[in-house]
């Protein structure tokens, strides 16, 4: 299929920061140690999901908790699309990124492994309302080398995650690829390409901060707070 987009097509998106996705699309399980300590399987193709552009929430925004629901952190690389892109050649992939910037893939763990037993889509656990906060971008250009990349993640000060895409089982450009080939990608689209190990719960009130890195210097930063979820509004 012919790849459509052409060079100052790419350049003049690379300039832009875009800021409303058609679509977010998720990458499952894409650290083996992530995998194996929710004793899942380690995939041997990429593995995809997607999350609602409702879900979206930038820095500095809360994320809602509701009462029955046990919610996980997951740090992630986020990047964004900054052409149209279909059946993309893995050497070409990262020509049609904008920017990359720190995101936070939050899940109802409890929600999410319910649809799991039962073969259900992911949806109901990762789709919620302020369930992807994203931090600044930083332009794609900026980037040396995407698999060598630092993740972290301190909540309330302590370190929970702390990784680099070093340890990616499907790298950037595979993603990108791959995914291109089940979809047409649009500008502004984000890709968040997989949490490493150290996931876990988060409480009422906690507050989250996390990092993008690149040798020693801070790329990008997303920060969020957990918050009960308000009261449905009474009806009339």
């Amino acid at each position: 299929a012919q790849i459509r987009s052409d060079q100052k097509n790419m350049q003049a998106l690379r300039k832009v920061i875009p800021w409303q996705p058609s679509k977010i699309v998720c990458v499952a399980r894409n650290f083996v140690a992530h995998a194996r300590e929710l004793g899942n399987q380690v995939p041997s193709n990429v593995e995809i999901f997607l999350k609602p552009p409702s879900s979206l929430v930038w820095n500095n925004g809360p994320v809602y908790n509701r009462k029955d629901f046990e919610v996980h952190h997951e740090v992630e690389l986020a990047v964004v699309v900054g052409a149209p892109a279909c059946h993309v050649p893995i050497e070409e992939a990262t020509r049609y990124i904008s920017a990359v910037g720190v995101a936070l893939d939050m899940t109802a763990r409890n929600i999410q492994s319910v649809q799991m037993a039962s073969g259900m889509p992911w949806l109901p656990g990762k789709g919620h309302d302020s369930y992807c906060p994203v931090g600044n971008f930083v332009p794609a250009d900026k980037i040396k080398a995407f698999d060598n990349l630092r993740l972290r993640l301190e909540i309330d000060g302590n370190p929970v995650q702390d990784e680099t895409t070093a340890l990616m089982i499907h790298n950037v450009p595979k993603i990108i690829s791959e995914t291109s080939k089940i979809m047409t990608l649009s500008p502004g689209d984000l890709i968040l390409t997989g949490t490493p190990s150290g996931v876990g719960p988060v409480k009422p009130g906690s507050q989250m901060i996390g990092w993008l890195e690149q040798d020693g210097e801070k790329l990008s930063q997303v920060s969020a707070q957990m918050i009960d979820e308000p009261a449905p509004a009474a009806t009339q």
